[in-house]
């Protein structure tokens, strides 16, 4: 396949990840029911089209069936994006969509804190700075907004 051919399927790509993300929380936002429903639904579909290449993939590799130190991160990772789906979906009830994302999108600030004062990795100056970068444009974002009353991107607007 030809490099430029790579390139053009991988800007497509691309293309609709960006779409699907863009869209994701409007559709989530007019769905009438609770977060934590709508977080449920999201996830088991998405566990169902998943099984379907975890099925081929396992057909064609031999696995460990022994539970490993690797398992039980998963585990936790798993239940993790599980609260934050949940987590999402319920904010999403009562405040914007954009602010919701905006907040959702600081987890690389906190996955940063968490290996540095847990797993006690050290992480380069530029990753620092990028997240100051980003946490100062989020703060640009919501300040803008609290200084110009609206109060939604704080307090949420409850309806």
């Amino acid at each position: 396949m030809k490099t430029d051919t790579i390139k053009q399927r991988s800007l497509w790509y691309i293309l609709i990840g960006v779409t699907l993300l863009g869209t994701g929380p409007l559709f989530v936002k007019s769905v009438d029911s609770n977060g934590l429903m709508t977080a449920f639904y999201r996830l088991v579909f998405a566990a169902g089209l998943l099984t379907i290449p975890a099925f081929i993939i396992k057909q064609s590799a031999t696995a460990e069936k022994k539970v490993s130190s690797a398992w039980i991160w998963a585990m936790l990772g798993g239940l993790s994006f599980a609260l934050n789906v949940s987590l999402w979906c319920t904010a999403l009830k009562y405040t914007t969509a954009s602010a919701v994302t905006l907040l959702d999108n600081t987890a690389p600030l906190w996955v940063g804190v968490f290996s540095w004062l847990v797993l006690k990795e050290n992480k380069e100056w530029k990753f620092w700075m990028g997240l100051l970068i980003i946490l100062g444009g989020a703060a640009v974002m919501i300040g803008v907004d609290f200084i110009s009353g609206s109060k939604e991107q704080v307090t949420g607007n409850w309806i």
